[in-house]
């Protein structure tokens, strides 16, 4: 019974949250909150923080307790002499240059990570951007499609009825058909692409289907309207904002440290230290110290750290082609956002154009001709309706590419 009242309790505190529309900033931050794959990579970001300090090269020390000059019993020496115990402390020295490289590469790997993961944040960011305002604008598209089919409809019924007075033909009945049919399939494309935009949304999001999908609308006029900046003010500064970019910047510290390391890694070093004490009945105690220095001389070659060369110099030429291909990203999403906003100004003319002089007819015409104008106008609206839609969406994925 406790937990039915808790669980109403919830259920009426959530309910007018639920019934407010969504802002596009609360539909953001529920993306970045619900993203499995966001939170995937955050967990390889704090992985990657975690495990650049535990180098295995850096070794242990060691205690070593062994037991020797066992005599054994013989005829010459019927009692045997007494065991020896050998107690060592083994400390093998860690190469300050594998300690720092070793930092430096785990450095590099956390800059990567955090890379990534701010890249998924923009893809998860431009996707919700771009379904949040498509969803309303669709929504609007289909409601004038309807319009347009029911105006059709009621343009067919009037053919119909003027071809039983003998005032229309079997042609003006199939005209009228196939416009009515044109129409009716604009209305179900139209449809489906609406329920595909929130389909994805709600994946985006994670809301159920048996919840309302309310989002606040966006006055995107006075945006689609403005100027747009010229794309060598959009490049300005795009290395630094890009996170593809710093992410192949930190491919190449981790590649310079790794060769870095194997070139130091032929350097002579103590490889290790180490004290004993040697403890047997009726003899003093005796110590020893000793120490190891590691010459490798069978890294005294070039071929040795030719494969790390190698990788250094492709992460160059990956950073060169991810650098080039965010500014030919950006001026193509500046075309592409210029051509749009032409489309959209032209069918704006357009309709304007045949709203002035389909008013004045209204009032005139006969309800064939009155039919016919409304339909003309719901068609030049939808088509600005698509018009915007796409300006909407290279706007959303220009400002994706210039990361503003």
């Amino acid at each position: 019974m406790i937990r039915a009242l808790l669980f109403a309790v919830v259920v009426l505190a959530a309910a007018p949250a639920l019934a407010q529309p969504m802002t596009l900033e609360q539909a953001l931050a529920r993306a970045a909150e619900v993203s499995v794959d966001v939170q995937l990579q955050e967990l390889s970001s704090e992985a990657a923080e975690a495990q650049w300090l535990a180098d295995p090269r850096a070794g242990a020390p060691s205690i070593r307790v062994g037991v020797r000059d066992l005599d054994a019993k013989t005829d010459l020496q019927p009692v045997p002499g007494d065991p020896e115990v050998v107690t060592r402390l083994r400390l093998p020295f860690p190469r300050p240059w594998d300690l720092a490289s070793a930092a430096r590469q785990g450095r590099a790997t956390v800059a990567r990570e955090d890379a990534e993961l701010e890249e998924i944040r923009d893809r998860v960011r431009l996707d919700v951007t771009t379904l949040f305002h498509a969803v309303p604008l669709l929504r609007d598209s289909v409601a004038a499609a309807t319009r347009l089919t029911e105006v059709r409809a009621a343009h067919l019924a009037l053919v119909e009825q003027q071809r039983t007075e003998g005032l229309a033909t079997a042609l003006h009945w199939l005209d009228s058909e196939e416009q009515r049919r044109d129409a009716d399939e604009r209305r179900a494309g139209l449809l489906s692409d609406l329920d595909d935009a929130e389909a994805e949304l709600r994946l985006l999001l994670k809301i159920p289907t048996d919840q309302p999908l309310e989002l606040a609308r966006e006055d995107l006029t006075a945006v689609a309207a403005a100027p747009l900046p010229d794309a060598d003010v959009l490049g300005a500064g795009l290395t630094e904002r890009d996170p593809a970019v710093r992410e192949a910047e930190s491919e190449i510290a981790r590649a310079q440290a790794r060769l870095l390391r194997l070139q130091l890694g032929a350097l002579p070093w103590f490889d290790w230290a180490q004290g004993g004490a040697i403890f047997k009945k009726d003899r003093p105690v005796s110590f020893e110290v000793g120490f190891a220095v590691d010459v490798p001389v069978y890294m005294w070659s070039a071929g040795r750290t030719r494969a790390a060369s190698q990788e250094l110099a492709a992460a160059r030429l990956s950073r060169q082609e991810v650098e080039v291909g965010a500014q030919q990203r950006l001026a193509r999403r500046v075309r592409a956002a210029h051509a749009a906003r032409d489309r959209w100004q032209v069918e704006t003319v357009h309709r304007d154009s045949i709203t002035a002089q389909s008013e004045p007819l209204m009032a005139l015409a006969d309800a064939a001709l009155q039919l016919e104008l409304q339909a003309r106008l719901t068609r030049a609206e939808l088509r600005v309706l698509g018009a915007f839609i796409e300006l909407v969406e290279q706007l959303d994925r220009l400002d994706d590419a210039a990361h503003r």
